[in-house]
Formats: structure tokens, sequence, C-alpha cells
């Protein structure tokens, strides 16, 4: 499990810039395009959450090569060599774009190794939320950026894990609006369609942009020339949570409205979404000997193709695992097992996966019917790693 941060990011013109973000004192976030991808997840991200310590308090996992390469300095120079020709070690998706760069990583800063990973290797993705005191998902410094824009890596992952509390607050945050916002502003839609994302990211775009309108190019009804969205990926770009879409397709999204914005992650964002793993960082008691020994047992013990009466389908074989730390690794928790003999709290989880299937939209922003299916909600639960 490789563990990274979502926030703000700019192709800097030049490399004296420093590798932060958002840095006041750089005028690249403020002049050039800037658009939201992946960070390493540092400790000093999570400090301020109580329910993360297991994540900043477990080491890392150390390879055989890196712990050689620490005390032999030709091996280290192989290493740095191999390095710089694959910078990119992960293939699902294209990760050129991210800020997960081997570089200038600080191991004793970071959670996990985000640079080193298996092709199966599931994404654990930490939103930030105004409830903490930064950094956020994206930050204007009340200056207008030319354009912001979403990495389109984001939209290639068909997987990733997110923290149960954290999928919680987003429900009541306005990040993702305000970055849909400034896209709607900026007509980015249809910018990335005649230009490309890696050219506007590069400052290679129009000079007058958004281009003006002909003098007859407005509705029926006298209002501006809508924004235009592409018809795929689709996309259901909801307002803010306190307002209500004025044509409720979804009429529980009137008696719901706190929970749209997190659904914006699956509908708007993550738009290739298969499954969503919801993580319970503190579900199970890792410190009961007992309640580790049933886990190990359930580790081992694979099921059968027979029908589960708690979970109303079969789930053959063992469950599913990730590492990522050197003392815990991760588990995918069937509904059964988590009631029957691991005594980990499915209530809230049960919640989340029921308000998003009536929060699933029926019509896409292009008034089309919706055809992508809601990606399947698991529930991860962390566990000591066996010596």
């Amino acid at each position: 499990m490789r563990f990274v941060l979502l926030r703000q990011a700019v192709i800097h013109e030049t490399d004296a810039c420093p590798r932060v973000a958002p840095n006041p004192g750089c005028m690249c976030y403020r002049k050039r395009p800037n658009y939201i991808t992946f960070w390493p997840l540092r400790h000093r991200h999570l400090v301020e959450y109580p329910e993360y310590a297991i994540l900043c308090n477990s080491r890392n996992f150390k390879r055989p090569r890196d712990v050689i390469a620490a005390t032999h300095r030709k091996v280290r120079g192989l290493v740095k060599r191999e390095r710089r020709l694959d910078r990119f070690p992960q293939k699902l998706g294209d990760w050129s774009l991210t800020q997960v760069v081997y570089d200038d990583r600080i191991p004793a800063l970071e959670v996990g190794d985000p640079y080193d990973c298996n092709l199966d290797d599931l994404v654990f993705v930490h939103i930030p939320t105004f409830r903490g005191m930064g950094p956020y998902l994206y930050e204007s410094h009340f200056n207008s950026h030319p354009q912001v824009t979403w990495d389109p890596l984001l939209g290639q992952l068909t997987s990733i894990a997110i923290n149960i509390l954290n999928w919680e607050a987003m429900g009541d945050d306005d990040a993702i609006q305000t970055v849909y916002d400034r896209m709607q502003i900026g007509h980015t839609w249809e910018l990335e369609a005649q230009e490309g994302t890696q050219n506007i990211l590069n400052g290679r775009m129009p000079a007058k942009w958004p281009p003006l309108r002909p003098s007859g190019s407005v509705t029926t009804g006298g209002e501006p020339q809508p924004v235009w969205h592409p018809e795929t990926p689709q996309r259901r770009v909801r307002r803010p949570a306190n307002i209500p879409d004025p044509l409720l397709t979804n009429l529980s999204d009137f008696f719901q409205p706190q929970w749209v914005q997190n659904m914006r992650i699956l509908t708007d964002v993550f738009t290739s979404l298969q499954k969503l793993y919801l993580v319970d960082l503190t579900g199970f008691n890792m410190l009961d000997d007992a309640l580790r020994e049933k886990m190990h047992r359930y580790l081992d013990t694979p099921a059968g193709d027979d029908e589960c009466f708690w979970c109303h389908c079969s789930h053959p074989g063992k469950p599913r695992t990730w590492g990522g730390l050197e003392d815990v690794e991760f588990v995918e928790v069937r509904k059964c097992a988590a009631m029957e003999d691991l005594e980990i709290s499915v209530t809230k989880f049960e919640e989340f996966r029921h308000y998003a299937s009536h929060l699933w939209p029926r019509t896409d922003i292009n008034k089309r019917p919706w055809t992508r299916p809601m990606p399947a909600f698991k529930l991860v639960v962390p566990y000591m790693r066996r010596r």
C-alpha cells in the first residue's frame, strides 16, 4: 500500500523553485496553471488527527537493496542509477505529473514508501479538509490562477483507499467545490479538450481565454452560454453542499445535502473507480491477544464458493492483504468475519455505503442517463504484522 496526499501543485518555470505547495514566495503558483495531484504523505500532515497514530508510529518497511545501499557506496550508486532510469515505478496509470519522485525523499518523515511499489499495490489517499490547520487541497491566496485542473492520473485509478473518518469529514467540506468553481469560471474542460492537459500545465495555451462568444450565443432564456462539459467520463459537478441542485434528479439529495461533497470523490474526481476501500484505522483491537489469534485464523482460512449469509454473496479464497509498513499490514474485512469473530463494528461503514447507493446520480451534468456503476465499498482494517 502506498500512502499519498492529494493537494495542489504546479509545474515550475525553473528548477530553482522550491518543490513545496503552495509556497507564497514562489510566483509560479500565481502565474501558472495549477493542478491537484499526489504528494508523499508525511507525518506532519497527520499530527492533528489522533486516529492516524498507527501510521505515524509504524516504521517504514525497508527493502533489502535499500538496506545494503545505506552501507555500501557502490551499491548506493547502482540504486540511484536505477532510480534515475525509472523515476516512476508505479504501473497503474501515468504518474509522471505527480510529486511522488524519489530524488528528494525523506524516509524518516514519510508514511511508507510510495516510490517503490508493486503492480497490485493499493493507493491510500489522504484528502485534506478545512477541519485541520493545513495543508489544504487547494489554496488560492486570494489571487486568481490562470487555470486549475486535476491530474489525469486520478481518472485512471480503478481502486483507492480512504480513511473512513476522512471520508466522513469530506461530506461537508467545500474544497472540491472550490476547484470546480474555478474550473467553471475558466472553462477549463473546453480548454483541456482543445489544448491537452500537459500543454496547459506547461503554459502553452491561448493568450485570451475563455474565447469571446458570438453576440447571439445565448440560450432562449437570455442566460449566458453554459460551460461546456465533456460527455466522457461522466460527471455530476454538483453545487455546494448547502445548496441543493435546482432540478433535483435524486430526491434524496434534498434531504441529505451534506453528503454531496464526498460523493463527488466518486462521481467527479476518480471517474474510473471500481472499488473504494474505507480504512477503519481504529476498528480492530490489535493489542488483544485473543482477537489477534482470530485475525490470524481469518487470514489463513479460505472461504468456500457458497453464498455467505451475512454478505449475500460468495467470496472464495483468502482475504486480500496489503503491506507498506514494517509493523502493520492491512486486510480486507468481510462483513461476516467482522460481525462473528473479529468484533469490528460495521455500523458506520454500512451507513456510508447506504447513503452512497441513495445518492448515486441518475443523470450527469449534460442531462444524459448515468451509465457508470457505483464503486463497490470494501472495509479495511490494520493488524500487526506476523513475525
